[in-house]
């Protein structure tokens, strides 16, 4: 079972939020709008604590005449394909049939065994069976009009229509932006793996292990299947309101911020409704800004009877006519090959945008309304790739390390086609250390080139008696140095410390000993550090090469004394629930505290909470099974719950608190009277008042509004 350990990240300290991003990788009118009562408008979505500018950066400028009119990521993201699930995910044999598959030519070289069966069960065909599609024997039997392709596993006479458009390109998308794109051919182990064997392999692993910033909602519902409603001015109802961000004011901050003052590039989900195209953005333009009355910006968004006051946005007194286009990178062909950097404007397309923006009397942006065709045509959701953990894909049934496709494994390859320079080896960072709020340890390989200092990654603050080891068969030298500052504190031949043996100084009142150059006295390349107390800032620990070789860099650190922090975090990710079926939604871990998890879905889906084979939480058996607001006490905490008729706004609207401190792993399920996808939102180490309005006998349900804690 997938763990809500794993698929919910309790982290203590803000960080990288890992979403779940749907997969799919390739648009719409609305009727006439005659309002009668300007002030009977129905506003669908603001710009809210879903689609709010900060989730993506607290350092954003929102100063309208402060903002770029045009701007372009540093580094463009590369071209590739996203490897469609109708063909098998990576088990594609692109270069031909005669080839091995990507995955078969890792299969052989990091000897393997049946990881084309576990790469289609997980990532391909044989991953869809599940949802019943129609069996096939070729395309005629399949939907074209629903973009349906018949999939056939290689050497099949039979398969299933599939919608061409899944895939992983919401992994090939960060991929393209945070990876250096594959330059020369490898061979390792006898194997030749070429640039677009690379390209999937880097892709495939993307789909773990990747922290994202993220905004707005995702829409699953089809227009084309008339699934949306609409006010009279063409924006969804409230009832539809995922499908009416992201708001047009947080589409202007985020891509003049980002492209614009951060050169960065960020990816998109370019179609607003079900369909799932995640593309990397390239660069941007705005060819349109005009400055609009209340009335003409009433007009522009729709209203055929305008107003000379302003209809959508009470705070906005100024507004801007705005246009823009926005440049993406699009797939590259599952069959092309290559490096595509000198290409890369081959596979740029443009999207046109025009939207109103709202501005206050500060002429900060506050808000904005799509006008025109970008009502359905506008990006769905945005989000920023932001770190890229190692962690091991498609692994056996067992979870056993060394079956699936091994991160590790693939920048390797990675960093030999890209050749690097032996003498500028890249910076890596191998370090995990885990929250503020418990101890760990660790161990990575480094590689270190011959008279190289090369960067062997940060010890943060608020760490507790780290101890770090690095060992190598040549002479290698560890160096450690304030990141703030650049003081070298262990380093030959000018650090504080900077002798051949054992010595000990006091730097910013936390003691740090090295073992000295001559190391630990078993050999040269053998040394440690240990920091004595508590880090109170940032150290980054380097090496220096004397030799060229591999180090095994071994550290630790100790949890801090009882009381000494708080334990606390949020996050959310979206979890599939079928129709008649109880599913998995994760584990919430023993030792957490004041824990909430809302649940909410558009479909009637019911919370379970499990001890084992207790069912605490579950209609019509469990402990709490009715339809209103009700508590236990069970295990030496208090659980609470919503009922089954949910939050008081809608059937599958519902939440679990638990007061206290868990005493054991508690597993959470969900029952689906329909299907649906179900967005779940956690959080833990919550204050006594945050969760109050959960946990009164007030019959009559919590305010809703204390479910966001971010607004």
């Amino acid at each position: 079972m997938v763990t809500m350990k794993s698929m919910m990240q309790w982290w203590v300290v803000c960080g990288g939020l890992v979403v779940l991003l749907a997969a799919g990788c390739t648009v719409e009118e609305a009727s006439a709008p005659n309002p009668q009562d300007f002030g009977t408008i129905e506003r669908a979505v603001q710009w809210g604590p879903q689609d709010n500018p900060v989730l993506l950066s607290d350092e954003f400028e929102y100063k309208f005449n402060l903002l770029p009119k045009s701007g372009a990521a540093e580094q463009s993201p590369w071209a590739g394909n996203y490897w469609p699930t109708y063909r098998d995910n990576i088990n594609y044999r692109w270069d031909g049939d005669n080839s091995d598959s990507p995955a078969k030519k890792y299969e052989k070289a990091f000897g393997r065994t049946d990881l084309e069966e576990r790469i289609s069960e997980q990532y391909g065909i044989e991953s869809t069976l599940k949802y019943g599609f129609d069996p096939c024997e070729d395309d005629t039997d399949c939907d074209v009009e629903m973009t349906e392709a018949c999939a056939k596993r290689t050497g099949a006479d039979s398969g299933y229509c599939l919608p061409t458009w899944w895939g992983i390109c919401h992994a090939w998308a960060p991929a393209a932006i945070l990876a250096e794109e594959p330059v020369n051919p490898v061979t390792h182990n006898g194997v030749t793996f070429k640039v677009n064997d690379l390209k999937a392999l880097v892709s495939l692993s993307y789909t773990a292990g990747l922290s994202v910033d993220f905004i707005s909602l995702r829409c699953n519902k089809n227009d084309e299947k008339d699934e949306i409603t609409y006010d009279e001015n063409g924006i969804p109802v409230a009832a539809d309101k995922e499908c009416a961000d992201t708001n047009a004011g947080t589409f202007h901050v985020a891509v003049t911020n980002l492209l614009g003052l951060q050169g960065r590039s960020f990816v998109e989900d370019r179609t607003f409704d079900a369909e799932v195209w995640n593309q990397p953005v390239r660069s941007f333009e705005v060819t349109k800004s005009a400055y609009i009355t209340a009335y003409g910006a009433n007009k522009l968004i729709g209203m055929t009877d305008s107003s000379y006051t302003y209809q959508f946005n009470d705070n906005a007194t100024m507004f801007r006519h705005v246009k823009m286009k926005l440049k993406y990178i699009t797939e590259s062909a599952q069959s092309t090959d290559g490096n595509l950097s000198g290409k890369i404007d081959f596979y740029t397309r443009t999207d046109y945008y025009e939207y109103v923006l709202e501005l206050n009397l500060d002429g900060h942006i506050i808000g904005g309304e799509w006008v025109g065709s970008s009502k359905k045509d506008h990006p769905d959701f945005l989000w920023v790739p932001t770190s890229k953990k190692s962690l091991e894909v498609a692994k056996d049934a067992s979870f056993t390390p060394g079956t699936g496709v091994a991160w590790d494994d693939v920048e390797m390859l990675l960093d030999k086609s890209l050749d690097l320079d032996e003498e500028e080896p890249e910076v890596t960072n191998g370090f995990d250390w885990g929250t503020e709020c418990e101890g760990g340890s660790g161990t990575f390989n480094q590689p270190i080139a011959h008279s190289a200092k090369v960067d062997v990654g940060e010890i943060p603050a608020n760490r507790h008696g780290v101890f770090i080891k690095l060992t190598s068969d040549e002479d290698v030298d560890i160096q450690l140095i304030d990141k703030e500052t650049g003081t070298e504190l262990i380093a030959w031949p000018s650090g504080t410390l900077n002798g051949a043996g054992e010595a000990c100084t006091t730097y910013h009142d936390v003691e740090y000993c090295w073992s000295g150059y001559n190391g630990d006295g078993t050999n040269l390349g053998h040394e440690w550090i240990q920091i004595n107390g508590v880090t109170n800032r940032t150290m980054m620990m380097k090496a220096f090469g004397y030799k060229a070789g591999m180090a095994v860099v071994d550290y630790s650190w100790d949890a801090p004394p009882a009381g000494d922090c708080v334990d606390a975090g949020s996050g959310s990710f979206t979890q599939e629930i079928a129709k008649g079926t109880t599913t998995d939604v994760g584990v919430i871990p023993a030792g957490k505290t004041n824990v909430k998890v809302t649940l909410s879905c558009d479909s009637d889906v019911d919370i379970q909470i499990y001890d084992g084979g207790t069912s605490i939480v579950m209609w019509p058996s469990g402990i709490l099974s009715g339809a209103g607001k009700q508590s236990t006490t069970y295990g030496g905490m208090t659980v609470h719950y919503s009922g089954y008729n949910g939050d008081g706004t809608n059937l599958g609207h519902e939440y679990i608190v638990i007061e206290g401190t868990l005493t054991k792993d508690l597993t959470m399920k969900a029952f689906g009277y329909k299907a649906g996808d179900a967005q779940v939102d956690y959080f833990w180490g919550l204050s006594d008042e945050e969760i109050a309005p959960f946990t009164s006998d007030d019959s009559s349900g919590p305010d809703t509004s204390m479910w966001d804690f971010i607004d």
